[in-house]
This record gives C-alpha cells, structure tokens and sequence, in this order.
C-alpha cells in the first residue's frame, strides 16, 4: 500500500541520516552556533553594567555589528564563489574567533570590546548564511550515496540543533546568575560575579568558536558528493561501452 510504502521510505531515509557522520556535524554546528549566539545577548545586557560600567555599551554592541554583517552577507556570494561553501564558512569562522580572542584577551575595555563585536558581526552573518546550506549538502550527499531523499528529515538537523542550542543559551545564563549569587540592587559586584560574566560574554564563545571552526573543517561533503557522482558517470559509461 502507499502508506507501507511511506513508511519504508521513512525508515530507509532514517537509517541513511542516522549513519551519516555529517548529520551530527550539522546538529552540533548549529547547537553551537546557536548557544554562542543566545548565551551573548542573554549575557549582555549584566557584562555591560557591571565588567564595562557602561549600560548604553549592550545596545551599542547589539547595533553597531548590524553594519559589518550586511557587508558580510552582500559578499558572501562572491567568497562562495570563489573560495567554495567550505572554505567560505571556515573564513568566516576564523573572523568570529578573531573577535572573541580580541575581546577576551581586554574583557574590561570598552573599546576592544566594540572592535571586537564588529569583527564577530562580519564573521557570525557569514556562518549563519552558510550553516542553512548544510542540510541541502546533506540532501544531495545521502542521495548519491544511499538512493534516498531526505529533505525533510535532513532539514529537522538545523531545527533540534537551533532549539537545543538556544535553550541552553539562555538557561545557562540564568543558572549562571543564580550561582554566582548577582545582585541586581548591588552598587558593585563581586569577583565571582564578574569572573562569571566575562566567562560567559568572552571565554567560553571563544572556545566555541574555536570548536565550530574544527568541525567546519571536516564538512567535506561537497568533494565527497562530487566523488560519489564522478563513480557513478564512469560506472555508466562502462557500462555502455560494454554494451
């Protein structure tokens, strides 16, 4: 029946998604990407009152990288271009971390923290761009390799991962707060406070960062497709010459 048909085609298309390294690659960029994201604008508004002692400094560093990220996006295509997909995501992924290494290595100063941003915003419009080409790759990579389609399936990588990484994002934040005892009514906070937020604003992104730009790297699969396909045109023609 149709619907037994379905259902195996579900399953097949499961089983091609779940054995596939890169489905998990692409869960865990986006986990990532995502927590950076949340984690920072959740955290901002706390770093700038009490690391900078400048409340208008959340809003600025919220606005200003507007301007670097749609210079990113209007040069995204000329980079895919020319550098391809993957290596457009890892150059975006280095100016990210450029821009955490800046801002961590002066965590109280106003204006490292301001380049910084602006170098993080050209970097994360990239990353974002390109992070939502990963289930198409994955698409076209488990058709080649295994004969099914898994749109819909490949596209759920992008929604868990977004779902997950955003939840922790602002979970960690407020659990964060609560440990460290922050004290909203307090004209100073104390060490641990202020440790605790230039470790969430700065440090821990950083690290982050640094582990998206290592998975990027093994998101090989746009030369693993091309090869797939390479085996399949040669396979026909040797086929036909047989004939």
């Amino acid at each position: 029946s149709a619907a037994h048909q379905d259902k195996d085609a579900t399953f097949r298309g499961l089983k091609a998604l779940f054995k596939t390294p890169y489905f998990y690659i692409a869960i865990a960029m986006f986990a990532l990407n995502y927590y950076n994201s949340l984690s920072v604008t959740s955290i901002g508004k706390y770093y700038a009152e009490s690391v900078l002692h400048d409340e208008y400094a959340f809003s600025l560093f919220g606005i200003a990288p507007m301007f670097t990220m749609a210079i990113g996006l209007l040069l995204t295509p000329l980079f895919v271009k020319k550098f391809s997909k993957k290596n457009t995501l890892v150059l975006a992924l280095i100016f990210v971390l450029i821009g955490n290494i800046v801002g961590s290595s002066f965590p109280y100063a106003f204006w490292a923290g301001f380049t910084a941003v602006m170098i993080k915003g050209f970097g994360s419009a990239v990353v974002m761009s390109q992070l939502f080409t990963l289930a198409p790759d994955l698409v076209r990579y488990i058709e080649e390799k295994d004969g099914v389609r898994v749109e819909g399936l490949a596209a759920s990588a992008n929604s868990f991962g977004c779902k997950v990484g955003s939840g922790l994002g602002s979970a960690m934040v407020l659990w964060s707060l609560s440990w460290c005892h922050y004290d909203a009514n307090a004209s100073a906070q104390s060490e641990n406070v202020i440790f605790t937020l230039i470790t969430l604003y700065w440090w821990v992104p950083t690290l982050l960062s640094a582990l998206l730009l290592v998975l990027a790297c093994f998101w090989n699969i746009a030369k693993k497709t091309a090869a797939l396909q390479a085996a399949k045109v040669s396979q026909k023609s040797g086929e036909e010459i047989k004939d």
